[in-house]
């Protein structure tokens, strides 16, 4: 099954940093995913979460919205 984020959303599936399996769609304004891949590492340089692995939904106070997204 597959789940949509806009580019507005602070969500690890969003973030520059997230490494899981993602799309962005044709208009750059939504990232889809796989809810069977739902984690991804996450490459962020500080924060709980760097280097672990995070859940597509999940995020944190260090978000930098992916440069694929407009």
């Amino acid at each position: 099954m597959e789940h949509t984020y806009s580019y507005n959303q602070k969500k690890c599936a969003t973030c520059e940093y997230w490494g899981g399996s993602r799309e962005v769609n044709r208009a750059g304004s939504a990232v889809t995913y796989d809810t069977d891949d739902l984690c991804g590492p996450c490459y962020g340089d500080s924060g709980r979460a760097s280097r672990n692995h995070e859940r597509a939904d999940a995020h944190c106070g260090h978000f930098v919205k992916w440069r694929a997204l407009r």
